[in-house]
């Protein structure tokens, strides 16, 4: 989900002079973030769990 930094910048820039408390780019990313928000909290635990130990061992 890499995108070039200047884009990147921009975007960012237009969220402050916006004033969002949040932006998250790109779409795909955004979506990801949606659809994990619908999954149950218990779900959600155990994949972020998941998550953090294949972290840690990198």
């Amino acid at each position: 989900f890499l995108i070039p930094v200047g884009d990147a910048a921009q975007r960012i820039m237009a969220a402050i002079e916006q004033k969002k408390k949040q932006v998250v780019f790109p779409k795909r990313m955004k979506w990801l973030m949606a659809s994990l928000g619908l999954l149950p909290n218990i779900v959600l635990n155990k994949i972020m769990s998941r998550k953090a130990k294949w972290m840690k061992n990198d």
